[in-house]
């Protein structure tokens, strides 16, 4: 099923949406509930979300299945939604999560609205990048999401940029000053890093004489599978040496700073070019700021890995 991701248990709900009666057969699912905030799994969301295939989901946590993984239960419908309303009571931390459930489901048929738990339309889940089910995010958050525009209407572009074998990395100080320099063989590479909100001194330079000739060469002997096409590990060529913001991939909290004029970037210090210099002044502002953080943590889920 190309609309969901190769993970089984997607495949498993759309096919056995597919065994229901048409005209009210429903899907009751208890499935690892990674889908919920990881951002491979945002196919997933979309398919519900789009069909309005789910209105009722327990976020049930970790201790349901045999596996050390959290657990959602939910209700898919693929033939006739119920509303435009999605229910989500999140039991991740409750200790007896059977008679809590029950008493959640009791709640909800006698319409009232139980704690923790939170009712929002679908098309609101559809305003988060990545459509992330954050569920348990404050009402106040989902103001700023409704009332504001995203951030990439200010943005020309963003991603990483080149991966070269350390081999062609140096230390600033290991170059002497009249080889270092965005037109000569050493440019100043911005590769991210520690924690570092507004500024960050990039010590770290990239052997790139002639477009990078030798690292690019080096590449198609060590990667064979490329056959010449290095265009996988060296990406936005074209935005090398223009002033940005860059960030870092992996961090224990997200910061940026700026990315210099005549400087490059790589696959762990990510680069971001606003449309113009205000709008980068005001977006390194932005983008140091805790709710920015917060806001990242919370929708920005990656599968085995810590989210920042």
């Amino acid at each position: 099923y190309a609309d969901v991701p190769n993970d089984l248990f997607c495949q498993f709900v759309v096919r056995g949406g597919e065994l229901t009666d048409a005209q009210s057969g429903k899907t009751g699912c208890i499935t690892n509930s990674s889908f919920v905030i990881y951002n491979e799994f945002q196919d997933y969301r979309q398919f519900l979300l789009k069909r309005g295939a789910t209105n009722w989901m327990l976020d049930l946590g970790e201790g349901v299945l045999d596996a050390y993984v959290g657990a959602a239960a939910y209700i898919f419908d693929p033939h006739t939604p119920v509303s435009d309303n999605l229910w989500i009571a999140d039991l991740r931390k409750c200790e007896s999560k059977a008679e809590d459930s029950l008493s959640m489901i009791q709640a909800i048929n006698a319409n009232e609205i139980p704690p923790m738990s939170s009712v929002r339309r679908l098309s609101a889940y559809q305003l988060i990048p990545g459509c992330s089910f954050c569920h348990w995010a404050p009402d106040s958050l989902w103001k700023v999401v409704t009332r504001n525009p995203l951030l990439q209407h200010s943005i020309q572009e963003a991603g990483v940029g080149a991966a070269p074998v350390a081999e062609f990395f140096r230390l600033r100080w290991e170059i002497p000053p009249t080889e270092l320099g965005f037109s000569k063989r050493w440019t100043p590479l911005a590769n991210a890093g520690y924690f570092a909100a507004f500024y960050r001194d990039d010590y770290l330079s990239i052997d790139w004489k002639d477009d990078g000739r030798r690292a690019k060469a080096e590449l198609t002997v060590r990667y064979p599978y490329l056959k010449g096409n290095v265009g996988l590990r060296v990406q936005r060529q074209e935005w090398y040496g223009r002033p940005g913001l860059v960030f870092g991939r992996r961090t224990d909290r997200f910061t940026t700073q700026p990315l210099c004029e005549d400087s490059m970037f790589s696959f762990n210090g990510i680069a971001v070019f606003p449309s113009s210099e205000t709008d980068r002044d005001v977006m390194l502002a932005l983008l140091n700021s805790r709710f920015v953080a917060y806001y990242i943590n919370l929708i920005c889920g990656l599968h085995k890995n810590d989210v920042y």
